[in-house]
């Protein structure tokens, strides 16, 4: 495992995650991240071959500090002038 993270990761959050809630309280999210290849490498060892990965510039909640809104459900961070990868589709297949 290139980067193991052994401890959660805590952000200040400002919103929830349910669409319908409009209070703006915070609250502490612990998150453990995974790299990419950890989890591509779950899925070939588990027998499913992969058909297509795709990374986004967004994410579908304004879960982190100073992200701007570009359109419904897509949330930036525009600080840096360049896309930084949020969030990422794999699409993966049982082999027969």
């Amino acid at each position: 495992m290139m980067f193991p993270v052994f401890y959660p990761v805590t952000v200040a959050c400002r919103v929830s995650n349910t669409e319908n809630n409009d209070e703006q309280e915070t609250y502490k999210m612990a998150t453990w991240g995974h790299s990419i290849s950890e989890v591509i490498t779950a899925l070939i060892e588990s027998g499913l071959s992969i058909v297509s990965f795709n990374e986004f510039d967004y994410s579908p909640y304004n879960c982190f500090e100073n992200m701007t809104q570009r359109s419904e459900k897509e949330f930036i961070i525009e600080k840096y002038n360049y896309p930084i990868p949020l969030t990422y589709a794999i699409k993966a297949l049982k082999s027969s």
